[in-house]
């Protein structure tokens, strides 16, 4: 039983991981979350993770049922999500911001609460984007409804949660070491990567819809 549990705890990680991709996430607060003191930012990663993890059961439990309701399918939700994706590369690439801009945003404390990048995009899409929704909803039709299936879904949802946590706060040691110049090349390297994650959930969406 225990071994059927980890063995169970370890594919679903593991399946999920790549997927998830935290590492989008933490690429997207170096970008977008550079503004931001230490302590907000703090704040907007705790967010971030709390919403992962909501998702994340969210989808498990009540994905099918969400989207039935409301006649979304999944080609949709990829979609919608390689739109977004798009939205904010696009923005990433082009949008260049001047030192008087920067120092001016920074010193303007109510315009930084007003700024919320825990759920859109660091939560979703950047790590619970289309491909780990649709993946969580095709898997969780297969769970039998289970006790030990139940601590399955919490714990793999934990392990994701936490490897988003510590991947986000890691962020803060990274942008000490690279400096605001390596930020606006990776910023504008992420941008670039995804415009094109972005084109790719969509073409994905329109191939499926249309065969």
């Amino acid at each position: 039983m225990l071994l059927e549990y980890i063995h169970s705890v370890i594919i679903g990680f593991i399946t999920l991981l790549p997927v998830a991709n935290p590492f989008t996430s933490t690429t997207l607060l170096l970008t977008l979350g550079n503004k931001f003191n230490p302590v907000e930012r703090k704040k907007q990663i705790y967010f971030a993770t709390f919403y992962v993890a909501i998702i994340m059961l969210i989808c498990f439990y009540a994905g099918n049922e969400i989207i039935n309701a409301f006649g979304v399918s999944i080609n949709a939700l990829r979609i919608a999500g390689g739109v977004i994706l798009a939205y904010i590369g696009f923005n990433m690439l082009f949008n260049v911001t001047n030192k008087e801009q920067h120092i001016q945003h920074i010193k303007d404390n109510k315009e930084q609460k007003n700024i919320n990048i825990s759920f859109v995009p660091l939560a979703l899409p950047g790590t619970v984007g289309p491909g780990t929704i649709s993946l969580i909803i095709s898997s969780s039709s297969n769970f039998p409804s289970t006790i030990m299936a139940h601590c399955v879904i919490f714990t793999v949802t934990a392990l994701i949660s936490l490897f988003f946590l510590i991947s986000l706060l890691s962020a803060n040691k990274l942008f000490n070491l690279i400096g605001h110049s390596g930020l606006d090349v990776i910023s504008r390297i992420m941008g670039f990567l995804l415009i094109s994650m972005g084109v790719q959930f969509i073409i994905t969406g329109f191939k499926v819809f249309f065969s």
